[in-house]
């Protein structure tokens, strides 16, 4: 059990001196609100939030590039401030860029 404490404590402290350039709830909000294919998925929570981003769970080969272009905001896409991969079981994953690799999506 402590190992399991002090791992997320190092994550929370990783969080927080250099968090994700886009909060992971507002991923998962624009993703739901434009992949329409999510209503036919039989998952509990076809999008997932993670510390670092969101799981999506569809076919990485079918999906991947209608969510790398959803648009965010300032015309970004999801590509331009995230990394979106393939998961160990093929769903999609996707990882927030940190503000120390990217600086501030908004500008601030």
């Amino acid at each position: 059990m402590d190992a399991v404490l002090e791992t997320a404590d190092g994550l929370k402290g990783e969080l927080e001196d250099d968090p994700p350039i886009l909060p992971p709830i507002y991923l998962k909000q624009a993703i739901e609100g434009e992949v329409q294919d999510l209503n036919m998925c039989i998952a509990p929570f076809p999008v997932t939030l993670k510390t670092d981003g969101v799981r999506v769970k569809l076919p990485y080969a079918n999906f991947a590039e209608d969510i790398m272009g959803i648009e965010l905001v300032e015309g970004k896409t999801i590509s331009d401030v995230a990394d979106v991969t393939p998961s160990h079981d093929d769903q999609i994953l996707v990882r927030v860029h940190r503000e120390s690799a990217s600086g501030s999506l908004f500008g601030w």
